[in-house]
């Protein structure tokens, strides 16, 4: 029999109220209402001072030097979107790319000039910083050196990113986003810097470097000191406000429920069989920022009606990084309406919740799994939500979900699997893994960097790992950056080489 507490979402909950996608992207309702930078510090030491863990140190659990296993865990939560749950890349980009455009041009009144042309969608990429005040776009390495660099969508020289940022091209701005990766997200620099992390903002970098092109051709010279990104941003509020799916407004959420075929793919039925097998012998949970009722509408579509039962506990509304660092509390749900917030000692095994922190969650976690020092896994797609913060700020493990490795090619697997790869490859910016576009210089990225200091393991899918039992060993990153054997089933191409 069913849960009780999780009837309203197989039976399909009210929308009057929608997903979070904007607490996925850490954008706010307006402009200019970053966190001061006082505040900001308070916030992340609400829980009497944040701890960093490394994950080679005594702190963290291991299963061993160079390996990863499934079964050596007691708890193993996951995010939704791109993970349990893969859009459809290419047909989602061309839509929000529509969406931001016309409210531009319609709202904003920008010129349609160049917003209103098809996307050029080799100028996408993950990763990219936008420089607000300076109309720049910024590819890192590990330590902040700027490698690439455009004005607008124009390449910059050499010279011109040292005239920009000095001699050794770091700016202080992005040397201390690389230290601490959460400053930028609500804290100061939000006001400077903005990164774009996954595809449902990956537009954000061609719409901000083609109003940058049309203000210095209007001006007949670069202006030198923008305000575009407070549009910018009001664009995707308009595009992903969690009213708006209930509502049918803003052209994103009503495509996707009127045509979820086109945007949304179905799970296969052996990673719904590794999800039930793996609750068998593990507490499981679901971490998502979407909110229940558009997280009900796409996980019923990727794993059908009965997605709840494949969990412990759900968790919706989970304002990620801030839910592993942060002490907001657990809220009780009634349908798709937030009511009380609960204790810890309140939650309960088959039940939603919204919102949360991890510290809270782990005291459900340590009673269903029956350990007083259970051992954690999280997996996901967004590399400072769901890997960095995570594995920097707990004691849990990590598992990084990125596309592009099926979409660039991967050593013995040359040929680019991924039916969206056209959206995902760059001969721009050259691979998501290297910060520079030459293959045969050893530059990784900054992101690549990440990956292999911050995740056991990193796989294009979970219906790679759905292809093996629990038991199955992995080789895993180790503390030796120079490893990339945690890539699965091969590191890519550009790394190999």
């Amino acid at each position: 029999m069913r849960p009780p507490t999780l009837t309203f979402l197989l039976a399909g909950a009210a929308t009057t109220t929608s997903s979070s996608v904007l607490l996925r992207l850490g954008l706010r309702a307006a402009a200019g209402s970053a966190v001061p930078r006082r505040q900001f510090q308070q916030q992340q030491h609400q829980l009497g001072g944040v701890r960093c863990y490394s994950r080679y140190s005594a702190n963290r659990i291991m299963t061993g030097v160079d390996t990863f296993r499934f079964a050596d865990y007691d708890c193993v939560g996951f995010d939704l979107d791109n993970t349990l749950l893969r859009y459809r890349v290419g047909n989602v980009i061309e839509l929000e790319y529509g969406i931001m455009s016309r409210f531009l041009v319609e709202q904003r009144g920008y010129s349609g000039k160049y917003l209103l042309e098809p996307p050029d969608v080799d100028f996408l990429q993950k990763g990219l910083i936008i420089d607000f005040q300076r109309g720049n776009i910024l590819k890192l390495g590990p330590d902040g050196t700027i490698h690439q660099a455009t004005h607008g969508t124009k390449r910059m020289a050499e010279a011109e990113v040292i005239a920009y940022y000095g001699d050794e091209k770091k700016w202080e701005v992005t040397t201390e986003y690389c230290e601490n990766m959460l400053v930028a997200w609500n804290g100061p620099l939000s006001e400077k810097i903005r990164t774009v992390l996954d595809y449902f903002d990956i537009c954000s970098t061609l719409i901000f470097g083609r109003i940058i092109d049309t203000l210095d051709e209007a001006a007949h010279e670069r202006i030198g000191n923008y305000n575009v990104w407070p549009d910018i941003l009001d664009a995707l509020v308009f595009m992903y406000s969690r009213e708006h799916f209930g509502q049918n407004i803003g052209g994103y959420f009503e495509a996707l429920k009127q045509n979820p075929d086109k945007y949304l793919q179905r799970s296969s039925p052996k990673l719904i069989s590794f999800l039930r097998e793996l609750k068998k012998t593990k507490t499981t949970f679901l971490v998502t920022g979407s909110h229940v009722d558009f997280a009900n509408f796409t996980a019923s579509y990727a794993l059908g009606p009965d997605w709840p039962e494949l969990f412990d506990v759900v968790v919706g509304y989970a304002k990620k990084p801030g839910f592993f660092t942060g002490a907001k509390p657990f809220i009780a749900m009634e349908g798709s309406t937030e009511t009380d917030p609960l204790t810890p000692s309140q939650l309960e095994r088959n039940h939603v919740y919204s919102q949360g922190n991890w510290r809270d969650l782990t005291v459900l976690l340590q009673r269903l799994s029956r350990k007083e020092s259970p051992s954690y896994l999280y997996i996901g797609d967004n590399l400072i939500q769901d890997m960095y913060t995570p594995s920097k700020f707990t004691k849990a493990d990590t598992i990084a979900i990125v596309e592009e490795m099926a979409a660039e090619g991967m050593r013995d697997h040359p040929t680019p699997t991924h039916p969206d790869a056209r959206y995902l490859q760059s001969r721009f910016w050259g691979s998501y893994f290297q910060a520079g576009t030459n293959p045969l210089l050893e530059e990784p990225s900054l992101w690549a960097d990440l990956i292999k200091r911050y995740a056991r393991i990193c796989v294009p899918s979970m219906e790679v790992v759905a292809d093996y039992p629990l038991d199955h060993s992995y080789n895993s990153f180790t503390e030796s950056v120079a490893c990339a054997d945690g890539y699965y089933p091969a590191e890519p191409m550009t790394l190999a080489n």
